[in-house]
């Protein structure tokens, strides 16, 4: 094993620790700017929750003293929309779910990868 160390150093290369081995900021696995998206969409969510939610609550008032052809296409849609914003929030919430435990589970594998190179070479 200190023959690798030798052959590293010789090839100018740091001592291997866990930071150097592992490659997830290297190889476009930046678990911040991941983080950061997920709040994003995360955020979104909570936005299509409160305007469907305020859709909901304001039906009546929306609704009230429009009539005519118009009035009577949106009534007719306005279920579809409350629904719609919902389905969008839990699409968004499930997308950002799938992309946090996808680079938690990337990060995991490059950890475990980093430990056995580190074991392998020391």
């Amino acid at each position: 094993m200190a023959k690798n160390i030798r052959m590293l150093a010789s090839a100018g290369m740091d001592e291997p620790n866990l930071k150097n081995l592992a490659q997830t900021d290297r190889a476009g696995g930046n678990r911040a700017v991941v983080r950061d998206v997920c709040d994003g969409v995360y955020s979104a969510a909570d936005l299509f929750h409160e305007q469907a939610g305020a859709l909901e609550s304001n039906q009546q008032e929306i609704l009230a003293g429009w009539y005519g052809e118009s009035a009577d296409t949106f009534r007719k849609g306005f279920s579809n929309l409350i629904s719609s914003y919902q389905e969008v929030e839990k699409v968004a919430r499930s997308l950002a779910d799938w992309a946090d435990g996808k680079m938690n589970a990337y990060m995991s594998n490059d950890m475990q990868t980093a430990e056995s190179f580190h074991s392998i070479l020391l």
